[in-house]
């Protein structure tokens, strides 16, 4: 078994593998367990606990001694063990009907703590009451609503798979500020795409809503551990929870609790440090350097925020407030309404600096322009891989962003 990260090298995989090796497309498994987890609540707790290293895992068990039984029957047969499929000349079989026969021939696929466990398996000590079970008497489908929040290379495949279990008539939003997705129609979903910040509050307010049936954000099956390890870090000792975040209920926020004035001075120091940020570092000023702050044009409580977040400025940009006048090259940088300066001198080689940032906007320039022939080409269109050409947007749009990102820094020395 092998597994491909790049679906460019599949064909070469396929022919030195030829008849030896099963190959999984990564972007592939990971779209469809996305879609699954975002489907059905407490997947994702499923899946973890069966592809981590802890728990239960998959395992097969060949002297299983169940010939001349049924699958439902092999269901029921072992105390510390699930039967979950089988093999049978080399294919394997997950869930196969309750009525299959089971042979001495087949190996069966079983969920169980260790493979040690299953030498000696003990036979099951209950009998289930089969007229106690419940039936599914049916399901109620309809149209749903989703959002997806964000856009990267698995992406078009999240929408694909979810347009395989989607009702017809169901929707999708799909909220990007990166790249330009192209999606082609599909059979049950309506699909749009608005360009839009994904961090930025109003626009979450205004397409998160109680009406929408999933929301997919495409980090979150990357990093349930370490919000699992939180939920549980962060809560009362005294009252520690019971259950994973997985599974907890959505909380109900009290608009009472709500201060509008605290949520705006936060989005303003978020705004000031992010941009002071993106300064420092289009710029090369050391990390360990300590700016001034002088606010050249104050907008509305920008001098009594500044003086309230002087730690919080310090602490997280790096740069403390000031009065009066100063002298020589700044940098200059723009948050909600106000225009604040960040003097160079002594602190970075401005000559070099400004150098440095010609020399990478030409060559940024130069390959954006490239690529912009290549894309122009109706012949390189037509001709190459999908996914080729796919690389050629993304390169394209990411080497125009950096031509933009490097021109602003050289604006910003003036």
């Amino acid at each position: 078994v092998a597994e491909i990260q790049d679906p460019s090298n599949l064909e070469a995989a396929s022919l030195v593998g030829k008849g030896r090796t099963t190959l999984l497309d990564i972007r592939e498994t990971v779209a469809k367990l996305v879609v699954q987890t975002s489907r059905q609540s407490g997947a994702a707790a499923v899946y973890t606990e069966l592809f981590d290293y802890s728990g239960d895992e998959f395992y097969f068990f060949e002297d299983h001694g169940l010939d001349g039984t049924t699958y439902a029957e092999a269901q029921l047969a072992f105390e510390a063990a699930s039967v979950v499929g089988i093999i049978e000349d080399g294919r394997s079989k997950l869930n196969p009907p309750p009525d299959t026969p089971i042979t001495a021939a087949q190996t069966l696929v079983v969920v169980v703590e260790d493979d040690s466990a299953l030498e000696g398996q003990s036979r099951s000590m209950t009998e289930p009451a089969m007229n106690l079970l419940g039936r599914q008497t049916g399901t109620d489908v309809h149209p749903t609503q989703a959002l997806l929040i964000g856009w990267n290379d698995r992406a078009p495949i999240v929408v694909r798979e979810l347009d395989r279990y989607a009702a017809p008539g169901s929707t999708l939003t799909v909220l990007t500020s990166f790249g330009e997705p192209e999606l082609p129609a599909f059979q049950n979903l309506a699909v749009t795409v608005v360009k839009a910040s994904t961090t930025n509050r109003a626009v979450l307010e205004e397409h998160v809503s109680a009406e929408l049936d999933q929301i997919l954000v495409l980090l979150h099956p990357f990093m349930p551990f370490i919000t699992e390890e939180l939920w549980h870090a962060l809560s009362d000792p005294a009252h520690p929870r019971s259950g994973d975040l997985i599974v907890a209920q959505w909380p109900n926020a009290d608009a009472r609790a709500i201060d509008a004035e605290a949520v705006k001075e936060i989005d303003w120091l978020i705004n000031l440090v992010s941009e002071i940020r993106a300064a420092r570092t289009e710029l090369n000023v050391p990390p360990g350097a300590q700016l001034a702050l002088h606010a050249v044009e104050r907008g509305p409580d920008a001098g009594l925020r500044l003086s309230t977040n002087k730690a919080a400025l310090k602490r997280l940009a790096r740069a403390e407030p000031a009065d009066g006048p100063f002298e020589g090259a700044a940098a200059y940088v723009v948050s909600d309404g106000a225009t604040y300066a960040l003097p160079l001198e002594g602190v970075i080689d401005l000559d070099a600096e400004r150098a440095r940032l010609t020399k990478g906007i030409a060559a940024a320039e130069k390959e954006r322009d490239s690529l912009a022939g290549r894309l122009a080409n109706p012949s390189f269109v037509e001709r190459a891989k999908p996914e080729a050409v796919e690389k050629a947007r993304a390169d394209h749009a990411e080497k125009a962003a950096e031509a933009e990102r490097l021109q602003a820094a050289l604006a910003r020395l003036g």
